[in-house]
């Protein structure tokens, strides 16, 4: 039935581009390929701009070939010389990555490789291209500056996926650029606390390592204390909801089990830059941590009867080796370590080096080193406290090369920064690791700072607006607002189901009429804005929204006397909520516009008297509308009280409009009977129109009229010789059926 209607529709008005996108949305809901093919080529003629029918119709075209060479072929014709500027660099780029794939799929891997470099060197803005790049050279490519480019390029093309920005931090960290993994980590985190409200454990521990290397202690700090009093909310919501009745004040004193790692992260920033007292709180946090997991990892294996104990094991190792790096005195270090040697022993060497830390908590730097130094070539423990060592003998140059040593070798872990940050003291200043360090340092600074504000301020990288296109609105105007998205960033920005601009649009209208009570929203509209691949820096894309296919539209032909005020709220890069809520996701925003007014008609004697008297001499396009204010003034003083004086003057605007009805052509009969009120005072238009064999008038009233599955319009649509009528009847029987089953279920409810 919708294919049948949107066909005439577009035959109607065969140069009408939203008739047609409406075809290609119905073509690819009902898999009718024909109507697909046929809205693809007509909107490639009405709208040449729109890239994505343009690409749409190529792919349409390569489909059609039988064979992998004859695909190729195709490609090297499309992707030759002048073609590609005629393509634009998005539709070109994406050419490209679709022969890349086909080309690896024929084991080519070379030639993969140079098509999607590329792809992604014509349209950097391609994120899939990109991400297939990153992915691929990654695993071919031992360059971490390359593999850094390239993360690069896809925390440019999708600003809002924060997996890849913190695949590039952990790069930068793993090499010792730590100014620069910081910046990324801020961007990841800031992303991911705006679009989920929560941080995972290790990247928080990341995060405020690589702060804390880049010298910014207070602020590493602050992301520990952050997470700590969002997992201390979450954890007493908990509580809330399991004991009601908890008094408040006893309630806030409950705090959420920390994780070791994190913990651990805070005790060494206070082992280097805070007090000994903080120092030594904040160990005593992490060693209750550690005990704390043991103990979960020890109920759990119980209760899954698990006699494998290495998960606790680990945890208790791990905990002997915080306290004998971390604490102040050697006696509980030591207890830690019998405790998980007691589990599972120790090795020779492993005991060898926790003596060596022992000795260094007991004040015995020279038998500390010399244990160390046997050591210090295979195992970084040995290495670091050899340093420690040297740097408690006053062998300054000494403890700076086994700290340097120790940086170089693991840079971007925890040892390695409480390294660096002994070796800056040392030195007087922090130093770049290695050379590699200070070109991805250099990359970074690269990156515009702006990037740094769209988490917080969407508006500042994609603007939406939206505005009414006239007003007022004449009465069955059309009431269009405009949606306008804007790229204010410096690079092209790919408008993508995955992002940074998602291709749909929600709409939200309010209206006020007088007909009925304030309608707060009416259900939202999704709007598709896909018209481009990508949007350049600084280009803004307006689309044309016709408010008539929404809730709108029913409401104003029931009621058009009144007109309507309306306000209309646009939601972009939307996500729905677990509550049903549209709410902006990353470089999403709200936009509302000015409250614009869709006249209606004000009735009294003297336009009575005009209209009656226009409709002696036809004009019908404002003819039509002057006879359905008409239809519906004589609906309104029908349903009034009998005594109505206003009752003979509506039987007189009746046998006007009639006789008018009369003189109209076909397609004018057509419009009026899908637009008058329901009356039986109009009952001559709707036999009028039953007794037409015009095609349209038929489908009008079928759309329209028929309520009942015992209507005779429907048999008599369903043997008409005109297809489109036959399968609108069938539609509308199927509706009307499905209507009174509902109508029978609801009675029987309520009795």
């Amino acid at each position: 039935g919708s294919i049948a209607l949107i066909r005439q529709a577009v035959t109607l008005q065969p140069d009408h581009a939203d008739h047609w996108r409406l075809a290609l949305e119905i073509a690819r809901y009902a898999e009718d390929d024909d109507l697909e093919v046929e809205a693809v080529q007509a909107l490639s003629r009405l709208e040449p701009d729109d890239d994505v029918i343009l690409l749409t119709r190529l792919n349409h075209r390569l489909d059609r070939l039988a064979t992998v060479d004859e695909r190729l072929e195709r490609y090297r014709a499309l992707l030759s010389g002048d073609r590609r500027d005629d393509l634009g660099p998005a539709v070109t780029s994406r050419l490209l990555m679709d022969e890349a794939i086909l080309l690896r799929r024929q084991g080519e891997y070379e030639q993969f490789a140079d098509r999607l470099a590329e792809s992604v060197a014509v349209d950097p803005s391609n994120r899939a291209a990109v991400a297939m790049a990153a992915g691929y050279f990654q695993s071919q490519v031992e360059d971490p500056f390359a593999e850094a480019e390239l993360y690069v390029s896809m925390v440019l093309a999708d600003p809002t996926d924060w997996t890849w920005q913190i695949a590039l931090a952990e790069t930068l960290l793993h090499h010792g650029a730590y100014r620069g993994a910081s910046r990324i980590y801020t961007l990841a985190y800031s992303n991911r606390r705006a679009a989920e409200g929560t941080v995972q454990t290790g990247m928080l521990a990341d995060y405020a390592i690589a702060q804390w290397a880049a010298g910014r202690t207070g602020a590493a700090r602050r992301t520990v204390r952050e997470y700590q009093r969002a997992i201390n909310e979450q954890h007493q919501m908990q509580i809330r909801r399991d004991q009601p009745d908890m008094p408040l004040a006893e309630l806030g004193r409950m705090t959420a089990p920390i994780d070791p790692v994190v913990a651990t992260v805070r005790a060494a920033i206070e082992n280097r830059d805070g007090e000994q007292e903080a120092a030594g709180r904040a160990l005593a946090r992490a060693v209750e941590a550690y005990h704390r997991a043991i103990e979960r990892r020890v109920e759990e294996a119980e209760e899954n009867d698990e006699v494998d104990t290495t998960a606790a094991d680990r945890l208790r190792y791990e905990l002997a080796w915080v306290a004998a790096w971390l604490g102040e005195e050697p006696d509980p270090a030591r207890d830690a370590f019998e405790q998980a040697d007691t589990h599972r022993p120790f090795s020779d060497d492993a005991r060898q080096r926790f003596e060596g830390w022992f000795a260094l908590k007991a004040d015995e730097p020279q038998r500390a080193r010399e244990l160390f130094e046997p050591l210090a070539d295979e195992h970084i423990t040995a290495r670091l406290g050899l340093a420690k060592a040297n740097l408690m003998l006053g062998e300054r140059r000494g403890a700076a090369r086994s700290f340097l040593a120790v940086v170089r070798e693991q840079p971007g872990t925890l040892m390695g920064v409480w390294a660096a940050d002994h070796l800056a003291e040392l030195l007087g200043e922090r130093v770049p690791v290695s050379g590699l360090a200070r070109e991805l340092e250099s990359l970074i600074d690269d990156i515009p700072r702006s990037v740094e504000r769209y988490p917080t301020e969407p508006n500042f990288a994609v603007r939406l607006r939206v505005t009414p296109e006239t007003d007022p609105v004449a009465p069955f105007d059309p009431p269009i607002v405009n949606i306008e998205i804007t790229n204010n960033t410096p690079y092209p920005l790919a408008i993508d189901p995955d992002g940074p601009i998602r291709p749909q649009v929600a709409l939200f209208l309010q209206v006020r009429t007088t007909a009925a009570p304030m309608i707060d929203e009416l259900d939202p509209k999704i709007i598709d804005i896909g018209r481009r691949l990508r949007l350049d820096p600084r280009e803004q894309l307006t689309i044309p929204v016709d408010l008539r296919r929404s809730a709108l539209g029913s409401l104003l032909r029931n009621a058009p006397l009144s007109g309507a005020n309306v306000t209309v709220r646009a939601v972009s890069n939307f996500r729905v909520t677990d509550r049903g809520v549209i709410r902006p996701f990353l470089l999403g925003s709200e936009s509302r516009s000015r409250s614009f007014r869709i006249d209606g008609q004000r009735i009294d004697e003297p336009w009575i008297n005009n209209s009656l008297a226009d409709l002696t001499a036809l004009d019908e396009r404002d003819d039509l509308v002057t006879m359905v204010m008409l239809g519906h003034f004589v609906a309104r003083v029908m349903q009034s009280e009998p005594g109505d004086d206003r009752r003979q003057r509506a039987e007189d605007v009746v046998d006007t409009v009639l006789d008018a009805f009369g003189e109209l052509s076909a397609p004018a009969r057509a419009w009026l009977v899908a637009n008058m009120p329901v009356l039986a005072h109009f009952e001559p238009m709707l036999d009028a129109a039953r007794r037409s064999d015009d095609p349209r008038m038929r489908m009008m009233y079928l759309v329209t009229q028929v309520r009942e599955p015992d209507d005779p319009m429907l048999d008599a649509g369903r043997r008409s010789d005109d297809p489109a009528v036959v399968t609108i009847a069938e539609m509308m029987a199927e509706r009307t059926q499905i209507r009174r089953r509902q109508e029978e279920m609801r009675r029987q409810q309520g009795r």
